[in-house]
Parts: structure tokens; sequence; C-alpha cells
């Protein structure tokens, strides 16, 4: 099977399935990254196919195969690229001025205390246990891409819940807004993430790493503006597909050879388009039809790609992960609740509630395991991937019982 005709059938796959088994899981389930989505990602990985013939003598054959994993590459890319491009048309400046101080205050604790605690504990232990002498960049990196996964909150599960039972309550339209500024200051924080640890293969080219950075933003601020003057107010649909089908290859091919995230290019020249031009909205509209796809496939993509270290070091990563995010977050709660010092209402426990996980961070694991693959990040993004599918249960469970003990959600049946 050609690499482009089994990116096809993957596809296919994931469309059926979320047309003929999402809305039905989401009348009991506000999970949008359904197990079922990674889990045949999973069947078809070489990862699983690996384990199954070195620990049960079986001899069945990989359907990717290096090669084929390799020329998957660009295609799986383009798909996460169109991910970021849908999650910047959502970010749209005037939603930061709702935003309210405890808010803020809360997203700034969340990021801080993700550094300190995720970050700060995890580069402890990859020290102690793996360095080398020549590898604390990719130390310090690791530490820093779980610290961004521990902030990330999915705002698609806080709006979806919020507008299917029209909540209104102080609570929940902090989790709303907090999950906003969360979700969207984490992509930016994982895009720099790859300017301060830039993998330049140029001899010509040498820049600092804040140099790098700012390349980004550049690059894909004038990819943001020419399309903006390119669409002008074009209405045709078909027109629209076209340019953005255009413009998403061409970040994301850019993005790929410069060594930057795709998703991240792609999600400030969403984020531009929307908040510059006039049929921003329209462009939305049209993506919305493709949306859950695209979520499906990236959640496919994980499974496939996904590559673990040793079970013993797979699973100890996975606990400590999960136990340190839940601390992170409940010290953001505390310390913005001691904050505020009674000035807004908010519970101690609010950060108990931003648990649940995202698609984004899907993206996040299959793109970091592309650029940087070695043993330690197999480990930290096997922690990561594991954690989409705890918090999609946990932190589902605890949004629930928090909303309803605050009296936000009556119906406690939900």
């Amino acid at each position: 099977m050609t690499p482009l005709l089994l990116l096809l059938v993957i596809f296919l796959v994931g469309y059926l399935i979320t047309h003929l088994f999402v809305q039905h899981i989401r009348k009991s389930q506000y999970m949008l990254i359904g197990l079922e989505y990674i889990f045949l990602g999973l069947l078809i990985s070489p990862s699983l196919t690996n384990w199954l013939n070195a620990s049960w003598q079986f001899s069945i054959p990989q359907l990717i195969t290096p090669e084929v994993s390799t020329q998957l590459k660009p295609g799986v890319l383009l798909v996460i690229g169109v991910l970021g491009f849908i999650t910047g048309l959502n970010f749209k400046f005037k939603y930061l001025f709702v935003c309210k101080k405890p808010d803020w205050l809360l997203t700034f604790f969340e990021i801080l205390f993700s550094y300190l605690i995720i970050g700060g504990i995890s580069f402890g232990l990859l020290y102690y246990f793996f360095f080398d002498g020549n590898n604390l960049f990719t130390l310090i990196n690791s530490a820093c891409m779980l610290s961004i996964a521990g902030v990330i909150t999915s705002h698609s599960f806080i709006k979806n819940i919020s507008e299917k039972y029209n909540l209104s309550g102080v609570l929940s339209q902090t989790f709303y807004n907090n999950s906003f500024l969360n979700i969207n200051f984490g992509i930016l924080l994982y895009g720099f993430l790859y300017g301060i640890f830039h993998q330049s293969t140029s001899t010509i080219v040498k820049f600092t790493p804040v140099e790098w950075v700012v390349v980004s933003i550049f690059f894909s601020s004038i990819m943001g503006l020419l399309f903006f003057l390119f669409l002008g107010n074009e209405k045709d649909e078909s027109k629209i597909y076209l340019a953005i089908l255009g413009i998403i290859i061409f970040s994301s091919g850019a993005a790929y050879i410069l060594n930057f995230s795709p998703l991240y290019i792609n999600f400030i020249i969403g984020a531009i388009l929307t908040n510059v031009s006039k049929i921003g909205g329209t462009i939305l509209d049209v993506l919305k039809k493709i949306t859950q796809p695209i979520s499906v496939l990236v959640a496919i993509f994980a499974g496939v790609f996904w590559v673990p270290s040793t079970f013993l070091l797979t699973a100890i990563a996975i606990l400590l992960f999960a136990l340190l995010r839940i601390l992170a977050k409940a010290t953001a709660g505390f310390m913005s609740y001691a904050a505020l010092r009674g000035e807004y209402y908010l519970p101690k426990v609010t950060g108990l509630g931003l648990l649940s996980t995202d698609v984004v961070i899907c993206a996040m694991v299959v793109e970091y395991g592309f650029l940087f693959d070695n043993n330690i990040t197999h480990t930290i993004l096997s922690a990561i991937f594991a954690s989409v599918i705890i918090f999609n249960f946990y932190g589902f469970y605890k949004a629930k019982n928090l909303l309803i003990d605050f009296d936000d959600i009556k119906n406690k049946n939900l």
C-alpha cells in the first residue's frame, strides 16, 4: 500500500468513525478525543507490532515501516497544520478584553507552577538519571515540553459543556475564559520552544535562540498578511478551500524545512487572519465542517507514531507526570484564590476543574517526536500521550463535580 493511499485510508476510517459514533458518544460522555481513535492508531502502529512480535513470537507484518513513516511525515504535518490554522481562527483579540482579573491571574499561576513544579522536578529527575555530560539542552527542552503540556486545558470541552447546558455561573465562566487563555498561550510557548532549542541544519545562517523565535513570528505574520491580501472579500467556498489548502501546504512545508512547528506557524496565520480579515468568520464556518475529522485524524496519528520506552520507565513517567500536573493545577488554583483575597469569587479548588486535555496535545506529541527523536523524548512523550487518555476521564469527572458542587450545573445526573 502506497503512503498516500494509506493516509487516505486512515483519514476515511477516522471520518466514518466521527459520523457514526461521535454524536452518540457525546450524549453520555463529553470527551472530544475518544479512546477508540487513539487505539485505532495504536492497532496499526509499528510499536505495537514490534512488541507483539518480540513478546509472543508472532510474525505480524508491519503496516507502517520506517520508510513509510518517513514518507507519511509531510502529510501528517499538513493535517497538524490544518488543526493549528483552525485553532488560530478561534483566537480573537476581543476575547482577551472579556477575561477578568481572576482569569488572567489563574492563567499566570498555571504557567508559573507548571514550569516550577512539573518542569523543575522533571528536570531534576532527568538530570540525575540521564545527564551524560553532553545532553543538558535536551534535558531542559524535555522539561519545558512537559511543562507546556501541563498547562493546556481543553477549551473545546469547556465550551461545549457550557453551551449545551447554558452555563452562566461565575465558576463556569472562569473555566471558559481560563481555558481560552491557556490553550492559546500554551501553543505560543510551544512554538517558542522550537526557536529557543532550534535545530538548524544550515552552516550559513547562524541565529541566536531569540532570533529564531523572532524569525518564526515574522515568517508566520508575513504569511498571514499575504493570505489576507490574497483572499480579499472572497465569498466562494470552493475558492476559499483552495486558498486555505495552498497557504497551509506552503507554510507547513516551510516550517518542516526550517524545523519549526507547523501547528504553531499555522496558528499564528489563522489568528492574524481572523482578526484582520472581514471574512475570517466565513473561513471559520467553512472549516468547521472538517474540524472534527481533522481532530480524529490527529488523535489516530498520535497512536500510530507513539514510540514507548521500556515498560517500567514509561509507567513511572506516566504516573509522575499525572501527579505533578494535578499538583501544579491545584497549586495554581489555590494561589489565585489567595492572591485575590476575596476580591473575586474563586474557590480554592478551581485548578482541579482545569485538568481536561485537548487534541492539540496529540498534535504536539506527534510533531515534537518527529523533530526531537531520542530515548529521552520517547519517555516524556509517552507520559504526555498517556495523560491525554487519563485526563479525558479524570478531567471531565473533576470539572463536572466542581460545577455541580458550586451550583453551576443544576442537573446532577449529567
